[in-house]
């Protein structure tokens, strides 16, 4: 039936597109000269002043100073609720809407070679596979804790209650 033996090959692709779309605003009410009764003020000039020089004193730089609070941001988001928070409040600023969107495609083509004894015969098959997906808006006021701990995370867990002990 066959004059040798028949091979194939099988190749395959994959592309991966992440993109985010959102809007963005935000006032900081130091920085309006529009204000010029409050604009020339001694704590609106303090305010932008400690803005420009990176050494505003807020709730997301106090938590961030505090032993061990890296353990909570590894299996919560309170830390990332806390930068939204304070990006709400102290720069003001609020999102309209924010996704974040992956779309990745893959390609199966598959080829074989078939040596009849009455001759050749190629065949030929192509597959594609489209995934699209879209984050929910990222809400500032959420809360959510990730109960899933990987092998590594439990393994420095044990290495830091042993060395504690």
């Amino acid at each position: 039936m066959f004059r040798a033996q028949p091979d194939a090959e099988v190749l395959e692709t994959e592309s991966i597109k992440t993109w985010a779309v959102g809007r963005f605003r935000y006032y900081r009410p130091e920085f309006d000269d529009s204000r010029s009764d409050k604009y020339h003020g001694l704590m609106d000039t303090a305010r932008r002043q400690l803005a420009i020089h990176g050494a505003r004193v807020s709730p997301s730089n106090i938590y961030k100073a505090i032993p061990w609070t890296w353990l909570a941001d590894w299996v919560s988001n309170v830390g990332d609720n806390l930068d939204n928070f304070t990006s709400m409040w102290q720069d003001q600023m609020v999102s309209d809407y924010f996704y974040l969107m992956q779309t990745k495609k893959i390609e199966v083509v598959i080829n074989q070679h078939l040596p009849f004894s009455s001759g050749p015969v190629a065949l030929s098959s192509r597959r594609q596979v489209e995934i699209k997906q879209r984050s929910n808006e990222v809400n500032p006021f959420g809360f959510s804790l990730s109960t899933e701990l990987s092998a590594r995370q439990f393994a420095i867990l044990g290495a830091l209650g042993i060395s504690r002990s």
